[in-house]
């Protein structure tokens, strides 16, 4: 920023007259910060991953930064360009964060836009298998059918599953469905 002094004089239409209880303010005018936060990747997050954030400043500022999570500090930045969250249980649910700047003689001080992160607690699973028959002939073909359900019941109905043949000594999966 740069700094400017104020004074006042008295304009007379005929003669300037310098005002005789004048007083001089000195002001410093700051300049704006602005600073963006973004979430680096994208997908689920559960309790014990780890989200990297990237951060943009519009000047250089190394001090008076803070790292904040709903509503709380969670520890100071230094400027750098990067900053991440490990997440645990108490953190299931929607959680907000955002850079605060304090301010100093060059900048007023700011926020950063908040960043909402959904912390998912996984559901156990069960699978079982349906077989089109339970008389396995060689030669024939019968058909596997699987079936995921979480620890409420309700069918899982995205991701994959691997069949495998434990009379074989490999871990290769035997079918994979999607």
């Amino acid at each position: 920023g740069s700094s400017h002094s104020v004074y006042a004089k008295y304009i007379d239409a005929k003669t300037i007259f310098p005002s005789v209880n004048s007083t001089k303010k000195d002001y410093k005018i700051k300049g704006v910060l602005t600073i963006t936060l973004a979430r680096n990747g994208e997908g689920l997050v559960k309790p014990g991953d780890t989200v990297y954030f990237t951060i943009t400043y519009s000047e250089s500022v190394t001090e008076n930064l803070e790292l904040w999570y709903n509503g709380a500090k969670l520890g100071d930045e230094d400027g750098s360009a990067s900053t991440s969250i490990t997440f645990d249980e108490s953190d299931v649910g929607e959680n907000n964060v955002s850079i605060r700047f304090l301010g100093n003689d060059e900048f007023d001080a700011c926020v950063s836009n908040n960043v909402t992160i959904n912390v998912v607690k996984p559901l156990e699973t069960t699978t079982s298998l349906e077989l089109s028959s339970n008389e396995i002939i060689p030669g024939k073909n019968i058909t596997i059918t699987p079936k995921v359900v979480d620890e409420n019941n309700n069918e899982v109905t995205i991701g994959v599953v691997k069949i495998y043949d434990n009379m074989y000594a490999s871990n290769d999966a035997i079918a994979t469905i999607n």
